[in-house]
């Protein structure tokens, strides 16, 4: 991966996988660990209830913040919690009375963050 900062290229780095389409403003782009990888499903969401999985976080103990944005930005939902190995799986119960709309949700874990876009019916 290669960078432009105040119109100078920076040398070759480590190749890492980057998302941009956060509606919340910039985002740190942050090297995931062991290219980690998010899921959310179902989606487009009709129940509320909605599944996070997270792979390939690694061996050991690992932090992660679970946050929902509305397209305004923003915070609707918010969830911390610990989890250990290399994978975590987790069921969200959304407020059934949320807008329909598009939403962005940001899982950050141990400091790196992954995004991806749920439509809620």
């Amino acid at each position: 991966m290669r960078a432009l900062i105040g119109g100078n290229y920076t040398d070759f780095g480590p190749a890492c996988r980057v998302r941009l389409n956060s509606p919340i403003g910039q985002r740190n782009l942050i090297d995931l660990p062991n290219g980690a990888a998010l899921s959310v499903y179902p989606n487009p969401n009709r129940t509320g209830l909605l599944f996070v999985d997270l792979d390939q976080l690694g061996e050991g103990m690992h932090h992660v913040q679970i946050d929902l944005y509305n397209a305004m930005g923003q915070q609707v939902y918010a969830q911390q919690l610990s989890t250990e190995g290399d994978k975590l799986q987790q069921q969200l119960q959304l407020d059934r009375g949320m807008a329909a709309g598009l939403y962005t949700i940001i899982v950050t874990a141990d400091g790196s963050q992954l995004s991806d876009r749920v439509v809620i019916e």
